[in-house]
């Protein structure tokens, strides 16, 4: 039986080096990186639970974001669009869509359906 650092025993040897996810310190326990799933401790899994929500809520404000600024000027969005696959904008058809509310609201249903994150 291998001792580990706090002191418990592991039946079979010597166990595979592996590190916390969040503070990147060895992980000595079994039972503990188990259930928190890889981490060194209750603290560490709480804190890249955490930031990884926060890394998530920013990236869903950027797509609202982007949403928004097509919808306050969907002219500028539409030739973005159209120059990113290589065609020329209808002008004509642009500002009939930049009037039409559905058009809008398709927008703002989409930015707000992603779970993708793509809008």
């Amino acid at each position: 039986m291998a001792q580990l650092r706090n002191g418990f025993y592991r039946a079979g040897g010597v166990m595979s080096k592996r590190n916390c996810k969040y503070c990147d310190d060895e992980l000595y326990n079994d039972w503990l990186s188990s259930i928190e799933g890889e981490f060194c401790s209750h603290t560490c899994a709480l804190l890249w639970k955490q930031n990884k929500t926060i890394v998530d809520l920013h990236r869903r404000i950027a797509e609202l974001e982007q949403a928004l600024k097509k919808i306050s000027n969907p002219v500028f969005a539409l030739q973005n669009e159209a120059s990113a696959r290589g065609d020329a904008l209808n002008g004509s058809v642009a500002i009939q869509l930049s009037n039409d509310p559905e058009f809008l609201k398709d927008i703002a249903r989409k930015a707000l359906n992603s779970t993708t994150g793509t809008t």
